[in-house]
C-alpha cells in the first residue's frame, strides 16, 4: 500500500465512520476501485476504528469523565440492605437443597435468581438514579447483542460479505430501514426517554452493522427513532453506545496487524482521527435540525453505481 493510498483510506474511514453511510462499506469499494484485494483486510479495518474511536473518546471527553465518577458513587453507596438480601436469599436456596426437596429447590433457585435480578435492575434504574450511571448500564445493554451476533458471524464477515455487490445490496437495505424510521418518527406527538427495553431493541438495530453498507451510526439512530427518542437523544446515545464494540473489534484485531504494514496503518490512523473528529462535530450539529433523508439519497446512488460498474 502506498502512503497515498494509506491516506485516502484513512479520510475515507473517518469521514464515513460516524456518518450514517457505512464506513466499512465505502472501504471495500474504494479498495475495488484502488485494485486492492477486499478479502482478509478486516483486521486493517478495525485498526483504523480504534482511531476514530479515538476521536469519539475525544469529543465526548466529559460525559466519558461523568459516567467514571457516577460509577465510582454508585461502588460507595450500594446500600448493605440490598447485599443483605442477596445473602438471606443464597442461605434460603442452600437450605433447600440441604433438605434434599429437589422441586423445591429448583423453586427457590429460580425465584431467588428472579428476585436478585429484578432488585438490582431497580437499583441501578431507580429514579433517584445518576442519570449519567444508568447511561453505562443503558450502553452494557445495548452492546450485549452486537458482542453476541459478532463472534458468530466474525469469519463470515471476514469472507463471504466483504463484496461490493453485498455492500450495495446492504447500503439500500439500510436506506429502507433509515427511511422508514425517519416517516415513523416524524408521527410521533409524545417522546419517551431511554430504558432498559429500548437499550436492547437499539442493541439489535447495532447488530446490523455487522453487515457491510448497513452502517452502525445508521442502524442505531433509526433504532432510536423507532423507540420515540428524541432526535437528538438517539444521535447521542448511538454514538456513546458505539465506543465499547468499536474499542473491543480494534483492540482483539490490533495483533493480527502484519507489522510490515504498520506505517502505512500509523499514517492511515492519524488521517482517520483528525477527519473524523471533524464528522462527528458536523453530524451532530446537522442532524439537530435535518432528517436523514441526504444520506439516504446518497446511500441509494452508490450502491446503484457499484452495482452498474463493477
Amino acid at each position: 500500500m502506498t502512503i497515498f493510498q494509506a491516506i485516502y483510506l484513512g479520510l475515507i474511514q473517518g469521514i464515513t465512520e460516524f456518518l450514517p453511510v457505512s464506513s466499512t462499506g465505502h472501504l471495500i469499494i474504494f479498495r475495488k476501485f484502488l485494485n486492492q484485494d477486499t478479502y482478509g483486510t478486516l483486521a486493517f479495518d478495525a485498526v483504523l476504528q480504534l482511531a476514530t474511536t479515538l476521536a469519539l473518546i475525544v469529543y465526548f471527553r466529559k460525559d466519558l469523565f461523568s459516567f467514571i465518577l457516577s460509577a465510582k458513587k454508585f461502588i460507595r453507596e450500594i446500600p448493605r440492605s440490598f447485599t443483605a438480601g442477596i445473602d438471606n436469599r443464597v442461605s434460603a436456596v442452600a437450605d433447600s437443597y440441604t433438605n434434599i426437596r429437589a422441586p423445591v429447590c429448583l423453586a427457590n433457585t429460580s425465584s431467588a435468581l428472579k428476585r436478585g435480578l429484578g432488585e438490582m435492575t431497580a437499583f441501578i434504574l431507580t429514579k433517584e438514579r445518576d442519570e449519567n450511571f444508568q447511561m453505562i448500564f443503558y450502553i452494557f445493554l445495548v452492546t450485549l447483542p452486537a458482542v453476541f451476533f459478532g463472534v458468530l458471524l466474525e469469519d463470515k464477515m471476514d469472507t463471504i460479505f466483504r463484496n461490493p455487490i453485498f455492500v450495495s445490496v446492504f447500503l439500500i437495505l439500510g436506506s429502507l430501514l433509515m427511511y422508514f424510521a425517519e416517516n415513523y418518527h416524524k408521527k410521533i406527538i409524545n417522546f419517551q426517554k431511554l430504558d432498559f427495553k429500548k437499550s436492547i431493541i437499539i442493541g439489535f438495530f447495532q447488530s446490523l452493522a455487522l453487515f457491510p453498507g448497513f452502517s452502525r451510526s445508521g442502524a442505531t439512530i433509526s433504532g432510536g427513532l423507532l423507540t420515540s427518542l428524541q432526535r437528538v437523544d438517539a444521535v447521542r446515545f448511538s454514538f456513546l453506545a458505539s465506543i465499547p464494540i468499536l474499542l473491543g473489534t480494534g483492540l482483539k484485531k490490533l495483533f493480527s496487524i502484519d507489522l510490515h504494514s504498520a506505517n502505512t496503518l500509523l499514517i492511515s490512523s492519524v488521517f482517520a482521527f483528525l477527519s473524523a473528529l471533524l464528522a462527528i462535530h458536523i453530524l451532530i450539529k446537522f442532524l439537530k435540525g435535518h432528517r436523514l433523508n441526504i444520506f439516504i439519497f446518497y446511500r441509494i446512488i452508490l450502491a446503484i453505481l457499484v452495482l452498474i460498474y463493477i
